[in-house]
């Protein structure tokens, strides 16, 4: 932290009602180094700014910030005061080499090999019934007939067990047996180390050589995955032929991107953060403070990350662009459970 300045709203002009004032402040800082500014709003919410300009200065090959903020100050009953506090932190700048964006996606890949082989974890084709479900011991298992087919695809950081073990306790598959009988599956996927579009090409090499009608239930990245089966299909070539749809409900389906993987809205995530941090003191986010402190750093020096399953997921990245241009999937192929 570099330094702390409290700024005191003037008095308003009778009759006028502004929705906020426009902060601009500029700091020099060292040449090694970055910054953020935070902001502390009256309403005691806290938001997270990147400079929207850096111009080199003449003194020993420092630098200058500008930050351009709008600080929310409409009047609301039970606020204390109107007085805003603005905190400048330097961080120190990191340079991500072409080695580095080479090596990082291989390196995730070998984390997440071995974090699946120790928990005893395969990518592939999983055969689901109720009772397997349920201990969370799938076994492997590919769709062999070309008939009406239940397919589960699971979200980043999870797998078909942990993502849908709970339906086990429930009546989901005494109420879909006569519609699929044993035709229950799911794929088991990367998805730090690999894209969307490698999820769907491997999910369909492994499927026989024949035309398979499926119905879906995808939560989270699984809807890309899907998405990329369906709207994707000549990038994916003649193997796309395989795989047919039929009806899927995709839930909470980042289509629009997700700001975990978007740098433009990382300040937002860290923000949310940052503000539930504070309101629970004694949370359950054990991690939490030490992703914001990370994140802050993430955001500052611009690193994408070069991680290639959460980079497909960025917002103002070419693959969400060509899903969300028309013409879209078949009338009626999709619905959506969202929040």
């Amino acid at each position: 932290m570099v330094e702390e300045t409290v700024l005191d709203k003037g008095p308003t002009t009778r009759g006028a009602a502004p929705a906020g004032d426009q902060l601009d402040v500029s700091y020099d800082i060292a040449p090694d180094k970055t910054a953020y500014l935070a902001i502390r709003h009256a309403s005691g919410a806290l938001t997270f700014h990147l400079p929207v300009h850096q111009t080199p200065t003449r003194s020993a090959g420092r630098t200058a910030v500008r930050f351009q903020v709008l600080a929310r100050q409409r009047a609301t009953r039970g606020l204390v005061g109107s007085a805003i506090k603005a905190i400048l932190v330097e961080v120190r700048r990191v340079t991500v080499d072409k080695a580095t964006s080479y090596l990082l996606p291989k390196l995730a890949g070998s984390l997440e090999r071995a974090l699946w082989e120790r928990a005893g974890r395969k990518e592939g084709w999983l055969k689901v019934d109720k009772d397997s479900l349920g201990v969370g011991t799938l076994a492997a298992g590919v769709p062999v007939s070309p008939n009406r087919t239940l397919l589960f695809l699971h979200g980043t950081f999870s797998h078909t067990a942990a993502c849908y073990g709970s339906l086990a306790g429930t009546p989901f598959f005494d109420r879909v047996r006569e519609l699929y009988d044993d035709r229950i599956f799911a794929f088991n996927h990367f998805s730090i180390s690999r894209t969307p579009e490698e999820n769907a090409r491997m999910l369909l090499q492994s499927l026989p050589d024949q035309v398979t009608t499926f119905d879906v239930i995808t939560h989270s990245r699984g809807g890309l995955v899907l998405r990329n089966l369906v709207e994707r299909r000549k990038a994916l070539g003649p193997l796309a032929n395989r795989f047919q749809l039929n009806r899927a409900v995709l839930v909470a389906a980042p289509n629009a991107g997700t700001p975990l993987a978007t740098p433009q809205r990382w300040q937002d995530t860290v923000g949310w953060f940052a503000n539930l941090l504070e309101i629970f003191p004694d949370n359950p986010f054990t991690t939490g403070a030490e992703f914001v402190a990370n994140g802050l750093v993430w955001i500052a020096n611009h690193a994408a990350g070069d991680l290639p399953g959460l980079a497909a997921m960025d917002g103002e990245g070419d693959m969400i662009a060509e899903l969300q241009r028309a013409p879209g999937p078949q009338a009626d192929a999709y619905a959506a459970l969202v929040s």
